[in-house]
């Protein structure tokens, strides 16, 4: 496997932190699709970089509802 850059190696955690979330955190929340939502309306104003991570993350959390 070909080593990472460290902008992918940021990207990769980044999307990580994100989406790796205990079960129980959605009891209250309004479960995975608030959260899918929040991170869309963040990568609206995100800078280019982050919003892709932010899309990205709301896409992997809509998959796992």
């Amino acid at each position: 496997m070909p080593e990472q850059t460290e902008a992918e190696a940021l990207r990769a955690f980044a999307l990580e932190l994100l989406t790796d979330i205990p079960p129980k955190m959605f009891d209250h929340l309004g479960g995975r699709a608030v959260l899918a939502e929040i991170y869309e309306e963040q990568a609206e104003i995100a800078h280019p970089a982050v919003a892709s991570v932010l899309r990205a993350a709301a896409e992997k959390v809509r998959v796992e509802l």
